[in-house]
């Protein structure tokens, strides 16, 4: 019985020991186990172990094959970059020189050019008929030049105010009454103490007075000339206010108006009478609708009175006042008239 026991532990460790070389071997044959091939373009293939080492093999070539059928076209691929310009070719030999072409139609040309003196533009007549009008293009304003010398017929007049002793020489020019007055002698005179002594060349207005012509309802304006001469021109008035009426004598024209109680008064033609309002007068009644009445004002202060009266023997009136004033007065030549 003991040897058979001896024998199963010895059976037993023999396939323990059995069981950890296989074990071993299965992780060397792991380890080794090709995990992966890649093929390169130089026809050599690369092995790929499960424990990460490589192996590159020559792969041998068999003989070339026939040549198989052409497989359908692919797609177009995309368009490649420009390439360089190629050196320039040879020149060419010369053509044969071509036929004449069909003489074309008569051109139009210009005959003529106008241009106006002082025109900004000028025309173009053309040999067809046809004419266009081309205009210049303006040139800036050039600067203002030199004033001329005076001209040899130029009359140079300058007339000159003068007082009454002043020297004055014949022919000379004078301002005087608003015109002017030429000098036909020596004088020491002005033209309005010794008017002989000059002849008015320019009448201009002396001086103007205007008269009002009430009756006509008028204006009477009087212009007296450097020559002495007056010339007078009649204006019609405008019509007016008149207040609370017209003057004395004086002419209604149409327009005028005027005031008489809580009317006004519009003549409505010239000529129309003043007194008689019925005809040729337009009314307009000016008062307006009655306002309401007014808040109760404040209480006033209280009056002053008489308070006594006293005759004195030679005729003095005195009056009292309730606040206490005296008031004298002389009535004595009252009395005598009286008695």
């Amino acid at each position: 019985m003991a040897e058979q026991h001896d024998d199963d532990n010895l059976v037993e460790a023999v396939a323990a020991i059995m069981r950890e070389r296989f074990a071993q071997f299965e992780a060397a044959c792991r380890a080794v186990r090709i995990k992966s091939i890649v093929q390169g373009d130089d026809g050599r293939a690369l092995l790929v172990f499960g424990d990460g080492s490589t192996l590159a093999l020559e792969i041998p070539s068999g003989e070339r094959g026939d040549r198989g059928e052409a497989g359908a076209a692919g797609p177009q691929g995309p368009q490649g970059e420009r390439g360089e310009a190629g050196p320039a070719g040879a020149t060419g030999a010369s053509g044969e020189r071509g036929v004449g072409g069909v003489a074309g139609c008569d051109g139009i040309g210009i005959d003529c050019i106008e241009q106006g003196e002082g025109e900004a533009s000028f025309l173009l007549r053309f040999s067809n008929g046809s004419t266009a009008e081309v205009q210049l293009p303006q040139g800036p304003r050039g600067e203002p030049g030199q004033p001329g010398e005076p001209g040899r017929d130029r009359f140079i007049a300058s007339p000159r105010q003068v007082c009454d002793g002043e020297p004055v020489a014949k022919n000379d020019l004078l301002s005087w009454g608003g015109g002017i007055v030429q000098a036909i002698r020596a004088t020491t005179r002005d033209p309005g103490a010794d008017p002989a002594s000059y002849v008015c060349i320019v009448a201009g207005i002396e001086s103007l007075r205007m008269v009002e012509n009430i009756e006509t309802r008028t204006f009477d304006l009087t212009a007296r000339l450097t020559n002495g001469h007056e010339e007078t021109f009649r204006a019609r008035a405008m019509p007016r206010f008149m207040g609370d009426g017209p003057r004395p004598g004086e002419r209604i024209l149409r327009g005028d108006q005027f005031v008489k109680g809580d009317w006004l008064y519009s003549a409505t033609q010239d000529g129309a009478d003043p007194t008689n309002t019925e005809a040729g007068w337009r009314r307009t009644n000016l008062r307006g609708k009655r306002g309401e009445n007014g808040e109760r004002g404040a209480r006033g202060e209280p009056g002053v009175g008489i308070a006594d009266v006293r005759l004195s023997e030679d005729g003095v009136l005195c009056v009292r006042l309730t606040d206490g004033v005296e008031k004298y007065c002389d009535a004595s030549a009252f009395i005598e008239r009286v008695a």
